[in-house]
């Protein structure tokens, strides 16, 4: 199997809000450009569109749910945005560089 990312992935512990559907929270476990990877409560469904609340509330993306697997007690889901955010291109820039958005000075 073949990876199909466009972007690389970066270790994300965020907090992951899910608008819609409403009243899903989880936690982030990577980040890239093009999509993350969140671990929540319940199976997700493929293919299911979804809005996200990321970097501490600062964005909001829509994205499309791609994969879902049962991991230990939760789940763990695969979901990619559906246009790329400069905010969020920048948080994924100072994770490659190895700092966080929280430790730019010019955040």
């Amino acid at each position: 199997m073949g990876n199909k990312r466009r972007s690389p992935r970066h270790a994300f512990a965020g907090e992951v809000v899910f608008v819609s559907p409403q009243g899903v929270v989880g936690r982030g476990v990577d980040l890239a450009s093009g999509g993350l990877g969140v671990v929540v409560p319940t199976a997700m469904e493929t293919g299911t569109v979804v809005l996200l609340q990321v970097l501490d509330g600062r964005v909001l993306i829509h994205g499309t749910v791609r994969w879902c697997r049962a991991e230990d007690e939760a789940f763990r889901v695969g979901v990619q945005f559906e246009e790329e955010d400069w905010r969020i291109l920048e948080h994924v820039d100072a994770l490659a560089a190895g700092r966080s958005r929280e430790d730019d000075p010019a955040r």
